[in-house]
């Protein structure tokens, strides 16, 4: 009795089906991926954004009311030492300090909804950053999604600088990319006075994280905005290589590639609406300004 065999022919046909299962499963997976961590990190932004914003709101308010007292008294405004700066709030002093961020955004009066924190201790978590396998970085806490959130000040003085571990402790832990996976620790600069997050490193590069526009103050123009781009080359159109004092979104073109490894810097373009002759970098606003838009998909 003979048995049955598939042909050369049924046989290719067979490898050919499961070859494109195979793709499509794995373009699949691979989108769902990049979904949840754009997703993700559009979670982070946000919230850490919104809580900036309210941190700095409750100083704005204490100075207001501070000034008004004196006004009463006849005299334009208080003394600076009687003043807050962000990110102090409810008598913290006016020493600026990764510390009183995070006591501000997760204490009795924070905007965070945390289950786990504590701003005076070392977390030691390793992620590969670029340059070492470990850091060990304080203050730190865990919100209640389980983002891990790390402070520290950056060499510029007027930044605060926090990475977000956005899937928690899962893998890959690392802010390059490995093994072809994008990274899941994210950094973000805080500007010290106006509270403003300002996203940095490959997310700043990717579209997968976040998009962002350039938005032209020319009211002749038919459209004011462009078309949506990197984050990172919508701050070369927009600023032109410069840092812009009033606008901190600016910032992070100058910053150390060393938080920028694995990326390829975009060229140095101008958007031809945005030119800044005629304009003051330390007195006046940008003519042109970059707005965040979060991953959507």
């Amino acid at each position: 009795m003979k048995s049955k065999a598939f042909t050369l022919y049924e046989s290719l046909i067979v490898i050919v089906i499961v070859s494109i299962l195979v793709i499509l499963s794995f373009k699949i997976y691979k989108n769902q991926e990049e979904k949840t961590l754009g997703n993700l990190y559009a979670k982070a932004y946000k919230t850490l954004n919104t809580a900036c914003y309210n941190v700095l709101q409750l100083v704005v308010e204490y100075n207001d009311e501070k000034n008004l007292e004196y006004q009463e008294k006849g005299i334009s405004q208080a003394p600076a030492s009687e003043l807050k700066r962000f990110p102090n709030i409810l008598g913290q002093n006016n020493t600026v300090t990764p510390a009183n961020l995070c006591n501000a955004l997760v204490g009795s009066e924070g905007f965070l909804n945390v289950n786990s924190s504590d701003c005076n201790i070392t977390s030691y978590t390793s992620f590969s950053n670029g340059t070492t396998d470990t850091s060990s970085l304080t203050p730190s806490f865990i919100t209640s999604d389980g983002m891990k959130y790390y402070i520290t000040n950056y060499s510029n003085t007027s930044l605060y600088l926090v990475w977000v571990d956005i899937n928690g402790g899962r893998r890959p832990n690392a802010n390059i990319f490995v093994n072809g996976k994008r990274p899941d620790v994210v950094p973000f600069l805080i500007d010290k006075e106006k509270g403003v997050v300002v996203p940095l490193g490959i997310p700043a590069y990717d579209t997968v994280y976040l998009k962002a526009r350039v938005l032209y103050a020319d009211p002749d123009l038919d459209k004011d905005y462009s078309t949506p781009m990197t984050f990172v080359e919508a701050q070369h159109r927009a600023y032109n290589s410069k840092i812009w004092t009033l606008d901190p979104l600016s910032k992070s073109i100058s910053l150390s590639s060393n938080l920028l490894k694995g990326t390829v810097s975009p060229a140095q373009k101008s958007d031809s609406n945005c030119s800044s002759s005629g304009y003051d970098t330390a007195r006046d606003f940008p003519p042109c300004m970059v707005e965040v838009s979060t991953f959507t998909k």
